[in-house]
């Protein structure tokens, strides 16, 4: 765990707490469901083992892509997701109207599209964890 979520632990085994820019993305989820995308197509195929790895290690930077978001607490907990819980590997459906719901996900999802020469490739992450520019 980073230094950072170390800091951030209040004292819940395996929660992080969330911060003020947080709240307003929960506060208005009913209004604006709080998701930023990254859509793109790229030429050949992706190396599903190298992206699962990058995931990985990403997730040991920060934490918190592979936790759900408890709303009760207003914290990010670790609930066990695996890699593989993040990664729709030959589908494009994150869930009704390309949501789902961050208090029992991760809050990272990778769709991974093969199209002939080209894979869709579209990365969606919660924006209670991430704002345009962490994103």
């Amino acid at each position: 765990m980073s230094e950072t979520a170390a800091a951030a632990l209040d004292g819940t085994r395996n929660a992080i707490r969330r911060t003020c820019l947080d709240g307003i993305e929960v506060a208005h989820r009913d209004t604006v469901y709080p998701i930023v995308f990254c859509h793109a197509t790229l030429s050949g195929a992706l190396d599903i083992r190298r992206l699962e790895d990058a995931v990985s290690q990403s997730a040991r930077l920060v934490p918190e892509v592979l936790y759900a978001y408890e709303y009760r607490t207003g914290r990010f907990v670790d609930r066990g997701f695996p890699v593989s819980r993040a990664m729709l590997i030959g589908s494009d459906d994150f869930g009704e109207g390309w949501r789902w719901d961050f208090g029992t996900g991760p809050q990272l999802k990778l769709s991974v599209m093969p199209r002939g020469e080209t894979t869709e490739f579209v990365v969606a992450l919660s924006h209670i964890l991430s704002d345009g520019r962490g994103f």
